[in-house]
């Protein structure tokens, strides 16, 4: 499983928490700290990660080599200029993404979806390239499973800290060089479809 890489990072990388037996074995070579998640799934690595860190940032990248790591150090800047969360994203201006037409149309109306319906201003809330405050995800309890745990996350912080800046900085995103994707396209959509009515509903009771 190659997603996600959870990178504890301040203000250089001191440990890494990933989701699989050989990566895990990979960061511990270099230096890190490879823990697996308590059971599978995307979602319950992430919260595996952000759980045990114990460094002021986490930086979440995906591990097969598709994401612009090269961006990291402004991702950093922005972080240590004010922001709470930067997101390396594909459809701010000057980024770029490599996947098929009909994987950009379905991303984007997704991310055009979430928009509308739950008020996010960020171009690219779909993406899991993040630079997080580590302060900012304590007490932040999330209930999906999948890869929906994103846009939740995203829509708690949000709702939470009302002066929350959030800063995107643009990436060129390749095609994975490394793996096989492990989305399931049914239960991904149903998954997201899930949690915007939830989400939604939150929204318009003002629970979120």
């Amino acid at each position: 499983l190659y997603l996600p890489c959870i990178v504890s990072f301040y203000p250089l990388f001191s440990a890494k928490f990933l989701s699989d037996y050989y990566t895990t074995k990979t960061a511990i070579y270099l230096g890190g700290t490879g823990i697996n998640e308590k059971t599978t799934g995307y979602a319950d690595a992430f919260r595996t990660g952000t759980e045990l860190s114990r460094f002021e940032c986490i930086l979440v990248v995906d591990a097969d080599n598709s994401q612009d790591i090269s961006k990291i150090p402004e991702m950093y800047n922005a972080l240590l200029n004010g922001a709470g969360v930067v997101i390396g994203s594909r459809y701010t201006d000057g980024g770029t993404t490599d996947d098929p037409p009909v994987s950009v149309f379905m991303s984007k109306l997704l991310n055009y979806t979430y928009r509308i319906l739950l008020g996010f201003k960020e171009k690219d809330v779909s993406t899991d390239f993040r630079l997080y405050r580590k302060e900012l995800l304590n007490g932040i309890v999330t209930e999906c499973s999948n890869f929906d745990v994103i846009e939740e996350t995203l829509f708690y912080l949000k709702n939470q800290n009302k002066s929350l800046k959030i800063v995107e900085v643009p990436i060129n995103y390749r095609q994975r060089a490394e793996g096989v994707s492990k989305r399931k396209l049914f239960k991904f959509i149903c998954d997201y479809i899930r949690l915007l009515f939830r989400l939604f509903h939150l929204r318009i009771t003002k629970k979120g």
